[in-house]
């Protein structure tokens, strides 16, 4: 959301923030951060290594914030009503 054109509601700084920790959690391979990188990079097409890097500690920072606030079952409940609100 350009905030110089539209003010971002709460449901878009969610739907956001979880958006981006899905990217780490859909790009898992198994416990290891190189593995997830990797499929980061597969996944997404990065070629920059410095923006790869940054992009997936961006999203892997979402994801630990967001099980720090909600319970699996929330984070359920909030994607399934974002996506039905149209902003996921």
């Amino acid at each position: 959301c350009n905030t110089n054109y539209t003010q971002p509601t709460k449901e878009d700084i969610i739907a956001c923030i979880l958006s981006d920790a899905r990217c780490y959690v859909d790009c898992k391979v198994n416990d290891d951060d190189i593995d997830n990188i990797e499929e980061f990079r597969f996944m997404f097409g990065y070629e920059n290594v410095k923006e790869l890097l940054e992009a997936y500690k961006g999203c892997k920072k979402a994801y630990n914030n967001i099980k720090k606030m909600f319970t699996n079952e929330e984070i359920e409940q909030l994607e399934n009503y974002l996506e039905e609100k149209g902003l996921m």
